[in-house]
């Protein structure tokens, strides 16, 4: 009988042994865990400030119209003290029967006349044709106009045509 409490002894100390040899090991890894998770931290701390001094620089130089504090570009083009300014009041009174512009083709018209490439994008109805059937009128040289809707190129060659203006159509489907 007692050599069966000292074995029973041996297992229990053999065991405690292994339980406090696991409990060290969990402990290593949680102290190496808790060092990744810092590393981690500083990290995530470093990157959030570089987001924030990027957005900062976009907010910089985004144009005013968009929330941005850059002064808005727009402006720049709203003005009617370009060199072709009085021909295209001209152009636009004379030729196409108008009073003024509705928003944005006085600007479109200003950045087109000063050779610039501009996209557009207006609602239906919001004027972009005399964007570019206004310059077109009054400067030299080819005006190249990509459309898919033919009905409407149709439609603004016959009113170009009216005008007396040598135009073109090619369709290519």
């Amino acid at each position: 009988m007692h050599n069966s409490i000292i074995e029973f002894n041996n297992k229990s100390e053999n065991n405690e042994f292994l339980l406090q040899a696991e409990i060290a090991s969990i402990d290593s890894r949680l102290n190496e865990i808790n060092r990744q998770i810092k590393y981690l931290e500083q990290e995530k701390y470093d990157l959030l400030a570089r987001k924030k001094e990027c957005l900062s620089s976009i907010k910089e130089s985004m144009p005013s119209s968009s929330g941005g504090k850059k002064k808005d570009s727009l402006s720049e083009w709203n003005r009617v003290d370009f060199k072709w300014s009085d021909q295209v009041k001209n152009c636009l009174q004379k030729i196409f029967k108008l009073n003024e512009f509705r928003p944005l083709q006085l600007e479109t018209i200003n950045v087109t006349m000063s050779s610039n490439d501009c996209i557009v994008i207006m609602p239906t109805g919001g004027g972009k044709s005399l964007c570019f059937q206004l310059p077109s009128v009054i400067d030299t040289g080819v005006t190249l106009v990509v459309s898919p809707l033919i009905s409407l190129v149709e439609d603004q060659l016959w009113f170009l045509k009216s005008l007396n203006m040598i135009l073109d159509l090619i369709i290519n489907f």
